[in-house]
């Protein structure tokens, strides 16, 4: 293919690579958070988008079978996880963990979990109760065990589908700059539980923390040295939690 259908993209070390017979995919396509483009050369993960009929694409990644999407908003949203998410496995800077994070009433909060489990949730309303926005999706941890931010916007679930919304038209102030975390909140929504949550060792919050880093089987000794450095600073908490605001009220001024 021509260079001027494939787009190049370097981000915390991981090389990344775009290919498609559409151009304009490439020109819409919105650059992960402190991603900047590259030169070609040897790429970490390749993506290749291919036109289909009637306005409809087809994605194709690694060993995953191909992906239709019917129209080019939905490609460019799942283009964007994946492309984030290849970031995170492949990043030789940072170690990527699965989390919300938040500051709020001068408190900084990683909510590690899975997708599905409610963290944006748990953003959503702390952003609404004034604070500070720096990641939806991923807490991007330094050798220090300091957490920078990583804008994305927020993958809001109305029913069955995704809508993304911008943490800034939600009026929140964004995180600007790395912060050790105070507070991790390991929990997972179930409709109408009470919130009475345990206090965990820090070594019990390593473990989960582990649980949510992306590559922590591929960088154990890595995952295991930061991880470490962020539970030792933090309080962790772990539950079941019915309304994200009963979690928040306990850190009301």
């Amino acid at each position: 293919m021509s260079a001027g259908d494939e787009l190049w993209l370097e981000s915390h070390g991981a090389r990344i690579v775009i290919r498609s017979d559409d151009v304009s995919v490439l020109q819409r396509f919105p650059l992960p958070f402190k991603a900047a483009r590259a030169s070609p050369g040897d790429a970490d993960a390749a993506f290749r988008v291919r036109t289909l009929c009637e306005g409809a694409y087809e994605m194709l990644w690694g060993d995953e079978s191909p992906v239709r999407f019917d129209h080019a908003t939905s490609l460019l949203r799942r283009l964007g996880s994946q492309v984030d998410l290849a970031i995170a496995e492949h990043a030789t800077e940072m170690l990527f963990v699965h989390a919300g994070v938040v500051g709020l009433h001068g408190v900084h909060i990683a909510i590690p979990g899975p997708s599905g489990s409610g963290k944006t949730t748990l953003v959503r309303e702390a952003i609404g109760r004034g604070a500070t926005f720096f990641s939806d999706e991923y807490a991007v941890v330094d050798a220090e065990g300091r957490v920078h931010p990583y804008r994305r916007p927020l993958n809001v679930r109305q029913g069955p589908e995704k809508t993304a919304v911008d943490a800034v038209a939600l009026g929140a102030p964004l995180g600007r700059s790395a912060v050790a975390i105070d507070v991790l909140l390991f929990c997972r929504h179930q409709a109408e539980a009470q919130w009475h949550p345990t206090l965990l060792a820090p070594g019990e919050a390593v473990m989960d923390l582990v649980a949510n880093t992306v590559a922590a089987r591929a960088r154990p000794s890595v995952a295991l040295e930061r991880l470490t450095r962020v539970a030792a600073g933090a309080r962790a908490w772990k539950g079941v939690r019915g309304e994200a605001g009963t979690v928040l009220d306990m850190f009301s001024p």
